[in-house]
């Protein structure tokens, strides 16, 4: 099956310069061959080029995501201190002759039973 390629003048242009670079070179290769290998250029330079977009677009879809996730572990580190910082006041107030490190320490403990038992992820643990 034959198949008709249509290109444009300038690329004709180019195809010749290209082909009369070989000659001087002492290359012979035929204009169907010419033709042949710069479409194969061609085509992989597009390839790359497709390659190369599809990159771009997973790199900044990448990006946005941590910045999301940066700005989301701010925001409960954020929390984690306020909630933190008013339950040390609370205890210091309550139990006036234990160190906050003391306090500090037994609520890491109580925090890391109820975590590694996944109990904290229940809501029934913080009810009354």
């Amino acid at each position: 099956m034959k198949k008709t390629l249509y290109i444009s003048d300038e690329a004709i242009r180019m195809l010749d310069e290209y082909q009369k670079g070989l000659k001087k070179r002492g290359i012979k290769i035929s204009d169907s061959e010419v033709t042949s290998k710069a479409i194969i250029q061609f085509v992989l330079s597009e390839s790359q080029y497709g390659e190369q977009k599809i990159n771009d677009v997973i790199e900044n879809l990448l990006l946005k995501q941590f910045n999301r996730l940066a700005s989301m572990i701010a925001s409960v580190g954020v929390d984690v201190d306020m909630i933190l910082a008013d339950t040390l006041d609370q205890r210091s107030a309550d139990y006036p002759d234990v160190p906050p490190k003391q306090v500090m320490s037994d609520l890491r403990s109580s925090a890391m039973e109820l975590f590694k038992s996944k109990k904290s992820f229940r809501v029934s643990v913080f009810e009354d």
